[in-house]
């Protein structure tokens, strides 16, 4: 039973399964992007999200200026690549930075456009 429609995460707007959302999350960390933990402020100058094909294809959210590495997005979200496949680009800021450079906490907001 249920819906037939795909499930893709949630988004600000409840349970969406569009390009076009709003994705708001919590991101993921390398050890290596941790270092630059106190480079980023909330605002700022803005993120983008960026497909890095690899073996296992990745998704992260890096500065518009500098393209710095500014952490990973969950997998959950993962529906993205095929979206970003389709045309879509994803632009965003940084909602909240809590923790610190050992155990560091980034929460952004990205919206697609086409």
């Amino acid at each position: 039973m249920g819906s037939s429609r795909p499930l893709y995460g949630l988004t600000r707007n409840g349970p969406g399964d569009t390009c076009s959302e709003i994705f708001e999350f919590w991101l993921l960390f390398q050890d290596d992007s941790k270092e630059f933990f106190s480079h980023f402020e909330v605002g700022g100058d803005g993120i983008k999200l960026r497909l890095v094909r690899a073996r296992l294809p990745r998704l992260e959210i890096i500065t518009l200026e500098e393209e710095l590495l500014v952490g990973l997005v969950p997998t959950r979200y993962s529906m993205l690549i095929d979206c970003i496949d389709n045309g879509w680009r994803y632009y965003g800021n940084i909602l909240k930075i809590e923790g610190s450079k050992y155990d560091p906490k980034i929460f952004v907001s990205i919206k697609g456009e086409k």
